[in-house]
């Protein structure tokens, strides 16, 4: 008697196997285990389970899961009932959406919206029939959201990105000439730029207003690390912004504002100001923030090794010896850590150093929240090198 191969399971494989590309020894090993087979047939016949994801290891072997997972290490495919019912011989086909899945979701989302969703939403042909308004207030939200996505893309890579308008996003070095730009622009090419200056605006604002003592502010207890990593970034960001507003289609912008007299041209060169400054700021910071991060990492290799020095009072003329200390005697034994004072003393030569020569790290602000994570560093630095329960300093060494 032959038995009839599972159309469902044969759906799936031939699915699965054109996105993930793996050969059919793997799905007869998924499918050979009790468990996975449990598993899909809970999401066959379970209506309230309405997700699968298959995902490749990295052996090279499926691996299922019902719903989507946290997170993902490779691309993986979905399959989503379109109701909420068991899913038959019959129905598998009409009843289940599939698709791949990016280890990136949100990069994926971004491309779908720039390259798929904006590029049917914008053509005129795709809206035959609309009403003109509607037609239009759909253009300008799916550029909106085109803009929202291209600026999320960049604060996940930790960068600041300026959407530009859309009469000017095919413009290239070619069309940058002075003659393309006309001596009364149009109202809504007008609006479509003050719009974006004003994001521009709050943009950079919120880069700039970003305060490196927030952790502090908030409570915490953060190290020296993240006083370099804070300026580290807000260079690279500022860095990032600076070569935007110096590129041709923002020069474009320019000459279209001050053509028009517009009242937002003010406001875009106290941005352009705001930038160059906040960019020589960031520059001067991490150049002199350098020699301390590298005093601070010989700091965290030092010595945490305790001596006693012995001290005694001159005037009685009295002398011990290590290991004959008496408590009736005036010798007064001292723990002393054999490398940390040198270290500590070097780094806070090097803070002086900072706020004597900086022009923009020699004020209280900055440098109390140096001192501040310094403090915390040394604390860390105590704490790991005395376990719970073990007092530090070590007590003083008997006969």
């Amino acid at each position: 008697m032959t038995i009839t191969p599972d159309v469902r399971f044969k759906y799936l494989e031939e699915i699965a196997s054109l996105i993930l590309k793996f050969k059919p020894d793997k799905w007869s090993k998924l499918i050979g285990a009790e468990e996975n087979l449990a598993l899909f047939t809970e999401f066959f016949e379970k209506p309230e389970v309405t997700v699968l994801v298959l995902t490749l290891n990295a052996t090279g072997m499926i691996v299922p899961c019902l719903g989507f997972p946290e997170s993902l290490k490779t691309k993986g495919v979905y399959f989503i009932k379109t109701k909420p019912e068991s899913i038959n011989k019959l129905n598998y086909k009409t009843n289940l959406l599939y698709g791949d899945i990016s280890p990136l979701p949100v990069d994926q989302l971004i491309v779908v919206v720039e390259e798929v969703l904006y590029s049917l939403l914008n053509q005129s042909e795709n809206m035959e029939g609309w009403p003109r308004v509607v037609s239009e207030d759909i253009v300008k939200q799916v550029h909106k959201l085109k803009n929202e996505m291209f600026v999320m893309g960049g604060k996940i890579k930790g960068k600041t990105l300026l959407p530009v308008p859309e009469n000017l996003e095919n413009l290239d070095g070619a069309l940058e000439s002075m003659e393309r730009i006309p001596s009364s622009p149009d109202n809504s090419l007008l609006h479509a730029i003050e719009t974006i200056i004003i994001d521009w605006s709050h943009q950079i604002r919120d880069v700039l207003s970003k305060d490196s003592a927030q952790a502090l502010l908030d409570g915490l207890n953060p190290l020296p690390q993240v006083e370099f990593q804070f300026w580290d970034a807000r260079l690279m960001n500022l860095k990032c912004i600076h070569e935007q507003l110096n590129r041709p289609k923002v020069n474009k912008i320019v000459e279209i504002l001050e053509k028009a007299q517009s009242c937002y041209w003010p406001a875009l060169q106290n941005v352009y100001m705001n930038v160059t400054e906040g960019l020589k700021e960031a520059n001067d910071i991490v150049l002199y923030l350098k020699p301390l991060r590298i005093s601070l990492e010989e700091m965290e290799q030092a010595d945490f090794s305790v001596m006693y020095k012995v001290l005694w009072d001159p005037p009685l003329g009295a002398q011990c010896q290590l290991g004959q200390y008496d408590k009736a005697s005036p010798c007064v034994p001292v723990p002393v850590s054999l490398q940390l004072p040198n270290f500590i003393a070097k780094v806070l030569d090097t803070i002086a150093f900072i706020w004597a020569t900086s022009e923009h790290y020699n004020t209280p602000s900055r440098v109390i929240v140096i001192l501040r994570e310094l403090c915390n560093q040394i604390i860390e630095m105590v704490s790991l090198a005395c376990p719970p329960g073990q007092a530090w300093p070590p007590p003083f060494p008997s006969h």
